[in-house]
């Protein structure tokens, strides 16, 4: 039988799916055919490329209102087409040998359920995880994703866009702020703390991204309502709903961002920068030892995380000296621990045993070339840094959310008090302290 499956050039991966394919994450706004394109493609791999097809939602009591009463829909309107060989259920669509080749489950078998109580099932070919935005745990998921292992087999996600703080953002996507070249009917101010998601470039994981405007069989009543929402002369006007909801793009609910323009590059595109490389250090035993890498060059400035781990004295030179940090680095730290830096340039020899003398040379010895801040004001390196081409380089993924956090603190009334907040400053810190020096010690 020759089968012909029409589908949305956008989700081709989901069809034909690369050789390499790990997982597939569609994500986007409402209206983008997301759920609709995974039905389809649910049907055409059991059917047609006999594979076997898990459908999960956070909650298992929540399976009926999933994706699988469309899979299920789809499969009626093909008029019996494979009833010789395949059984439809309630729940389920069952092969001739009356396996289950579609099935449901949830990560939790309720809401009232803290923790994950399903168990992996063996001989799964696909993985469709429907509302992902509600898997809030990544430990949880990693659990389940590994359960899915016979070969060429793939997972799916699919959800309208989450928070910045997702783990799914943090993991695979960089996150631009958005600005009025993007929206030029909304102000800079309406804009702040929402958020462009760009696919990183990561092995095996392929993204497709839609919204309501690639939808060509949305109703033209659907379009010009998802469209009013975004107009300010409009009844239906709601920003941050046409925003999240409707284009698909994330945010942080933070008002008064300092950091609102910058870029991503790639790590080659950073490692080709033929520029010195300078280091700043932030310390931290219960909160972030925050470690920065940073080229700069003219009003450029590139920035990439290279530690965000709480590390004790003896632990954090050791991790300098794991990146390759010596005695010539220039390390650029806290002036508020003039004895933890002291400590640092003349070495730790005598807190090392032989063994970590031999594998952290580096650490006994110290790094010599490293200083203090030139002062503790926030404003002047902060100012500095914002005044620079600030360009960011994938895998810093705190760093970003720093980006994103990093805000006017209020007073206890909601007004700003002109003044960042003390927080979200692991790396942002040492990143001010080196611009200050930026001109005069490289």
């Amino acid at each position: 039988m020759e089968v012909i499956v029409k589908h949305h050039p956008k989700f081709k991966p989901l069809f034909q799916p690369p050789e390499d394919l790990r997982v597939l994450i569609l994500i986007g706004g409402r209206g983008g055919m997301k759920t609709y394109n995974a039905a389809l493609a649910t049907n055409y791999h059991v059917l047609v490329r006999g594979k076997r097809v898990q459908i999960l939602r956070d909650e298992a009591t929540r399976i009926k209102q999933s994706i699988l009463n469309e899979v299920l829909e789809k499969y009626d309107s093909l008029g019996g087409a494979f009833d010789s060989a395949f059984t439809k259920t309630e729940n389920t669509i069952k092969n001739s040998e009356g396996v289950e080749v579609v099935f449901t489950q949830g990560f939790r078998a309720s809401s009232n359920a803290k923790t994950a109580n399903m168990k992996g099932v063996n001989n799964v070919d696909i993985g469709i995880v429907e509302e992902m935005a509600d898997i809030r745990d990544e430990f949880k998921f990693n659990h389940w994703k590994s359960s899915i292992r016979e070969q060429g087999a793939f997972i799916v996600l699919i959800l309208n866009t989450p928070d910045i703080n997702h783990w799914i953002i943090r993991r695979h996507f960089n996150t631009i702020p958005l600005t009025v070249e993007d929206y030029p009917q909304f102000t800079s101010e309406e804009l702040e703390g929402y958020y462009k998601i760009v696919p990183k470039s990561t092995k095996g994981v392929y993204v497709v991204q839609t919204s309501y405007k690639d939808n060509e069989h949305l109703p033209q009543t659907i379009v010009e309502e998802y469209a009013a929402y975004g107009n300010p002369l409009s009844d239906s006007f709601d920003l941050h709903y046409y925003l999240t909801e409707i284009e698909g793009h994330a945010n942080t609910g933070m008002k008064g961002q300092y950091f609102k323009r910058y870029k991503t590059i790639t790590n080659e595109e950073y490692n080709a920068l033929d520029y010195v490389e300078v280091y700043g250090q932030d310390f931290g035993t219960t909160s972030p030892a925050g470690t920065i890498a940073m080229k700069a060059k003219g009003n450029k400035v590139y920035l990439k995380e290279l530690n965000y781990q709480p590390l004790k004295l003896k632990y954090l030179a050791f991790k300098l000296d794991e990146l390759g940090l010596g005695s010539k680095s220039l390390i650029v730290a806290d002036c508020a621990e003039p004895d933890t830096i002291r400590e640092l340039r003349f070495g730790l020899r005598s807190q090392m045993s032989a063994e970590e003398i031999e594998r952290y040379p580096n650490a006994a010895k110290g790094f010599a070339n490293m200083r203090p801040s030139p002062d503790k004001g926030i404003d002047k390196g902060l100012s500095k840094l914002l005044s620079y081409d600030i360009h960011v380089v994938e895998g810093s993924d705190n760093l970003l959310k720093e980006f994103a956090m990093y805000c006017e603190a209020r007073d206890r009334n909601g007004i700003g008090t002109g003044k960042p907040i003390d927080d979200h400053n692991h790396l942002i810190d040492p990143s001010r302290y080196l611009i200050q020096v930026h001109g005069r010690w490289f």
